[in-house]
């Protein structure tokens, strides 16, 4: 016998001397099934427009490596936490989460296009819930779907309703379990609106539209979720408890109670038993808000013990659909799946465990000292004992052996992604400071959106220690001759990637590659996951590469950004080279020791393209820094430092120059002796001819 099982046997012993069948809540507790969401595991991607920004509200913070990317490896994340957690369970899918190759919109989903996650769902023994999106979408950039004043929009979402209910009914047909069809609308103003009724009067039209069919109750019920507030509707959120209260119980619809989606002093431990009375049925979404709705990752703290409770003290179990609703990207995704699960199902075992036919009588007879007594006494039986015993006999971890598991995965997973590199060349300097300094630009407004872009020379010896150079990913045609760069490698930023994300997703926005033998293509080494190209700007970074070489062997970077007041300033200013560089040389004292090359510019040319790589690469032999007129401007160098500090230098001029002619322009300035001062002083020689007399 283990010692597992001896500490169940004398904890069996200690709860029957209240009355409690320790063998038959463990019978029971098997039997409720917890929804586990499938957005913790890629931070609310999802797979139809993984690039897209998230809106509705929603924000994920945090860069743990091991998001998933694809349908199959989120799978495989999904079977390692069901594996450490006792029971079988449900998955909750929503409907950005279609697995197919197809180009498919949100309004023209069909069963089909789940057909893979039906067939996992078989092997695995478990059921599916489902949600529709309203978010993250084109047609909810303004805030609104089904409430949308726009009639062609507002019928989109309709549509996209419609096709969820015939999803969510697949669904429950082919698991012979119903799957609960969630409907969250987070539609909303931010400031305070002059009419509340209109949005609401259309969204409970389009509600109604959605729901005209009906649909067998074995196979799929419809459940509709409040919000107090979000970000960009915090003044006004259409569907608000009231409304869904109302909606839920005059249409029969599941209501949920998302734990964060009240005031911050309000519980929903509080509205269950109430709610359960005109309900014919709750959908939980157990969350953790933190001041906020910030879905934490659910503990076992004093709300998620009362929720359990109340589910248990009152036989809501019956009628309780239980689901997760939380993201966390600072800490591995796997474990905070099986926190949160692990958690919810204590929460309601631990309830279990309580004489609640004794403690309802004793409290009816007004007996509340002996209440008080026993619930507090309670908190000191052997729950852990219980807990651990059913874990093992479920076949899972006992204790933290969960965690022992989810590191050896970790590791096993993220060290084969992208050819056995992945856990090891996140760690590179390289990648370090592409990330950081991406991050930088973007925090600075030089690069908004999937503006400028970066290219990294690298070492053949830096790569090697990451990855296998003969393994190639995929090989990308050029539209020029690198020959004077073949066999070389680069990181470099991907095309329409976004900067704020590079430190989140570095194997999605950036990539590694070698310029191939005959310098016609590059070979991609790592990174660009989902089919990702470098930026569209690399011939401008592979010519000018090639250009600065030729002057200064040790130059590795080349960097592209839009420095805001550089840019404004190519709107104001003579363009010669020369009056360009003066006025910069003369904004601040260092900038003639820092770029006393001065700056290069060329004419406004179309972005992307040879000819604008062939004008700035030529202008790079000479200077370090070449303006793109009315676009941004270009910096080389031989490491990132000195790179991002020549455009830092160059913008904080262009910065002084904007407040000097808005205070009234120039009244007196650095003279062209004392700059020249300056370059003796600090032994750099300034451009030929660019200085009066000196």
């Amino acid at each position: 016998m283990t010692n597992i099982t001896t500490q169940y046997n004398e904890a069996k012993a200690q709860y029957a001397t209240l009355g409690i069948d320790t063998d038959e809540v463990l019978r029971k507790i098997a039997q409720v099934k917890i929804s586990m969401h499938c957005w913790q595991g890629d931070d609310v991607r999802g797979f139809l427009n993984p690039d897209g920004e998230l809106t509705g509200g929603i924000a994920v913070s945090g860069n743990y490596l091991g998001a998933a990317h694809t349908p199959d490896q989120l799978r495989a994340d999904l079977e390692q936490a069901y594996a450490l957690i006792p029971g079988k369970h449900k998955l909750n899918l929503h409907a950005m989460y279609a697995d197919t190759t197809e180009q498919v919109d949100l309004n023209t989903l069909e069963p089909r296009h789940f057909s893979k996650w039906v067939d996992w769902a078989k092997a695995q023994g478990i059921g599916l819930d489902f949600n529709p999106t309203f978010f993250s979408h084109a047609n909810s950039a303004d805030g609104f779907t089904l409430a949308s004043p726009d009639d062609s929009i507002r019928q989109f979402w309709i549509e996209h309703g419609k096709a969820s209910r015939k999803i969510a009914n697949y669904f429950g047909e082919e698991l012979g379990q119903v799957c609960v069809n969630n409907f969250w609308v987070p539609d909303g103003y931010k400031d305070t609106p002059i009419d509340r009724l209109s949005p609401r009067q259309r969204l409970m039209e389009s509600l109604d539209e959605i729901f005209e069919t009906s649909y067998d109750t074995a196979h799929t019920l419809d459940a509709v979720e409040s919000k107090v507030f979000g970000l960009g509707a915090e003044a006004y959120t259409v569907g608000s408890h009231e409304f869904y209260m109302g909606y839920g119980l005059t249409r029969d619809k599941l209501i949920c109670m998302d734990a964060g989606h009240f005031h911050p002093t309000e519980v929903i431990s509080d509205k269950l038993s109430a709610l359960s009375l005109y309900s014919s049925g709750i959908l939980l979404h157990v969350s953790r808000p933190v001041r906020w709705d910030s879905d934490h990752v659910v503990v076992m703290d004093d709300e998620l013990q009362a929720i359990g409770r109340e589910l248990v003290r009152n036989d809501l179990l019956q009628k309780t659909y239980i689901g997760l609703d939380f993201f966390d990207a600072t800490i591995n995704r796997v474990a905070a799946w099986v926190i949160g699960t692990r958690n919810a199902i204590k929460a309601v075992l631990k309830a279990m465990l309580e004489p609640t036919d004794y403690l309802k009588t004793i409290e009816r007879e007004g007996n509340y000292t002996e209440r008080l007594a026993l619930v507090e006494e309670l908190k000191d039986f052997p729950f852990g004992s219980v807990w651990n015993y059913y874990c093992q006999e479920q076949g899972v971890p006992v204790g933290l052996d969960w965690l022992t598991a989810v590191k050896a995965y970790e590791k096993k997973c993220i060290s084969k992604t992208l050819g056995g590199a992945l856990m090891t060349i996140i760690n590179a300097h390289f990648v370090k400071e592409m990330m950081a300094t991406t991050a930088n630009m973007y925090r600075l407004g030089w690069d908004e959106r999937n503006g400028g872009n970066i290219s990294y020379l690298l070492t053949e010896a830096e790569v090697a220690q990451y990855l296998t150079l003969t393994t190639v990913v995929r090989t990308l045609p050029l539209a020029f001759d690198a020959t004077a760069l073949a066999g070389r490698y680069f990181i470099v930023t991907g095309s329409g990637k976004y900067f704020k994300n590079v430190a989140f997703e570095p194997e999605k926005s950036l990539g590694v590659i070698r310029i191939a033998t005959d310098g016609a293509a590059v070979e991609v080494l790592w990174g660009f996951v989902d089919g990702g190209v470098p930026t569209s700007e690399l011939p401008s970074h592979l010519m000018s590469h090639i250009k600065r070489l030729e002057v200064d062997p040790n130059n590795r970077i080349v960097m592209h950004c839009h420095a805001t007041h550089l840019l404004a300033m190519t709107y104001t200013h003579d363009l010669a080279e020369r009056a360009l560089t003066r006025t910069l040389w003369q904004m601040c004292t260092e900038c003639i020791v820092v770029f006393p090359d001065g700056v290069g510019v060329i004419e406004w040319l179309v972005p992307g393209t040879t000819v604008i790589g062939e004008q700035t690469s030529a202008k790079m032999q000479k200077s370090r820094l070449v303006v793109w007129p009315h676009h941004g401007i270009y910096g080389c160098g031989k490491d990132m430092d000195e790179v991002f500090g020549l455009i830092e230098t160059a913008e904080k001029a262009a910065q002084v120059y904007t407040y000097v002619q808005a205070q009234g322009g120039v009244k007196q300035t650095i003279t062209d002796a004392q700059l020249q001062a300056l370059a003796d002083a600090f032994k750099v020689t300034p451009v030929a001819g660019y200085l009066k007399g000196v």
